[in-house]
């Protein structure tokens, strides 16, 4: 068995452990995990630590594509109980569109990325979230109902299609979960934590039929703080987790639970992005949960309750859809206000010397860098005052900002207390080089302060707008804005964008642009 993994005595004989060879010793151990954490590269945001396991993406790719079929069932019973037999009327060509409509409100509701996070993947802790969407696509139907159907829906077919597609796609997801059980192979898991913890919960996990995971064994936290034999430079005789990386990656293990017995909390919230940047999934019991920056899933085992970690990259239905509403926003926003953007160049023009519009280098998605476009708010040559100005600068811990400004214009104060300037930035989003919501784009020189596991807030394209618009970009140090992007990424939905979106329309009302 693999070095310094041990078998929780729980789990079933013949269990398959790769033939690996089992140490004779706990000091054989002890070295043996030290050697394998002492060879191991250190963490860097890198393009392969962007990519998660192939056979987890397989494996959740399927769940969420049985998952999408149940619901498409669902609905067609639905339609033909409330719709067809109740009211007899017949569905049109355009009543196909139900379907995919019905698609987007469950991955705009989170219905299908869930289960990913989870150890034990159960429909009744989605009931609230069905029951809404059952609501909805019913509140749709009767909207339009003469697009769909060749008359109009009476209350009783509406209340009976809303009833039974609740059901429904209660009865079809539950179905679905369990054929998908029956077909993917078990996740690779290890504890790192106590060993009795462990074992109580392999044992839970083994007697429990709605999970598909192996308990491969457990890894001390201690030897995983300190098998490196490096000091983390706080004098407490800890280190730097870089080895479980290599260790994780060699025996090809695709979950990690976390359970109490962490010394350090500062070392087990950096083993935690370390971790997630491979691509392997962590659940964490209860008791480490209060390290900050993480967003969980409840997941609950045969009375124990777990938490899944969201991870940062989107997979890809996630990607198409925030791109798709990215699209729909800026066309139609650049259209509608193309009138207004005119008049603006006009009078940036007339105003002062030099271009209508400023480009600056901004670090975007996974590092790559690009030209944010914005309304020059600013006399010509204002970069190269920027020095002089240095000991005016009000926002502090990395980010430059003065309230008044000197190098800004008349028309450009305008401009800057509604926001307007950054009207430029919907033609980068439809460029597909920002988005309309999600983390702040730095300036090279401030990206370069970014470090460790808060890099991971470059898993999403930038936004022009994000919690750090909402609260005052111009107020919130470095530090603390890439606290708030980091936490953006994990807790990214469809309806958590909208939410941001709606939040900057009153921000800018306010002026609170300057």
């Amino acid at each position: 068995m693999e070095a310094g993994l041990s078998i929780p005595p729980s789990l079933p004989a013949g269990t398959e452990l790769d033939s690996l060879d089992e140490p004779t010793d706990s000091s054989l151990a002890d070295e043996s995990l030290g050697a394998a954490v002492a060879a191991a590269p250190p963490f860097a945001f890198t393009a392969g630590s962007r990519q998660a396991l192939p056979l987890a993406r397989q494996r959740d790719a399927m769940y969420r594509r049985l998952l999408a079929c149940a619901d498409v069932i669902a609905l067609v019973v639905g339609l033909a109980l409330g719709a067809v037999l109740v009211d007899g009327l017949t569905p049109t060509p355009f009543a196909l569109l139900a379907f995919p409509a019905l698609i987007v409100v469950a991955k705009a509701l989170g219905l299908y990325d869930r289960d990913q996070h989870l150890v034990h993947k159960t429909t009744l802790d989605e009931l609230p979230k069905l029951f809404h969407m059952s609501v909805l696509v019913a509140f749709g139907v009767f909207l339009f109902e003469g697009v769909f159907l060749s008359g109009d829906v009476s209350s009783l077919g509406l209340l009976v299609l809303a009833t039974s597609l609740f059901v429904g796609i209660a009865t079809t997801r539950s179905v679905a979960r369990h054929l998908a059980l029956g077909v993917a192979p078990p996740e690779r898991c290890v504890v790192i934590g106590d060993e009795e913890i462990a074992d109580e919960l392999a044992q839970k996990v083994t007697v429990n039929g709605g999970t598909t995971v192996e308990f491969v064994g457990h890894l001390d936290s201690s030897r995983v703080a300190n098998g490196n034999g490096r000091g983390n430079g706080r004098g407490n005789g800890s280190a730097e987790p870089s080895g479980i990386a290599a260790f994780l990656v060699e025996h090809r293990i695709e979950r990690v639970v976390i359970a109490p017995g962490a010394e350090h909390q500062a070392d087990m919230l950096s083993l935690v992005g370390e971790i997630k940047s491979l691509g392997v999934k962590i659940s964490v019991l209860p008791s480490v949960s209060q390290a900050g920056g993480m967003s969980f899933e409840l997941d609950r085992v045969n009375g124990t309750t777990l938490l899944g970690v969201r991870g940062f990259e989107f997979n890809r239905s996630s990607q198409i859809l925030k791109r798709t509403m990215d699209l729909a926003f800026s066309g139609a926003a650049l259209v509608t206000l193309a009138p207004l953007m005119a008049i603006t160049a006009v009078a940036i023009k007339l105003n002062s010397r030099g271009p209508v519009f400023y480009r600056q280098t901004r670090v975007g998605r996974h590092g790559e860098t690009f030209q944010m476009l914005k309304f020059r708010t600013m006399y010509e040559n204002a970069d190269a005052l920027r020095a002089e100005l240095r000991h005016l600068n009000e926002a502090g811990g990395g980010l430059f900002k003065i309230s008044d400004d000197p190098r800004v214009t008349r028309i450009g104060r305008l401009l800057r207390s509604f926001s307007l300037d950054e009207l430029p930035q919907l033609w980068n989003v439809l460029r597909g080089e920002m988005s309309l919501v999600g983390p702040r784009p730095l300036v090279v020189e401030e990206d370069r302060l970014i470090r460790g596991w808060h890099r991971q807030r470059l898993s999403l394209t930038p936004g022009m707008t994000g919690y750090w618009q909402v609260l005052g970009s111009a107020r919130i140090p470095l530090d603390e804005m890439v606290k708030l992007d980091y936490g953006y990424v994990q807790n990214w939905s469809a309806w958590y964008d909208i939410q941001l979106l709606l939040r900057t329309i009153p921000f800018v009302a306010r002026r609170r642009g300057l």
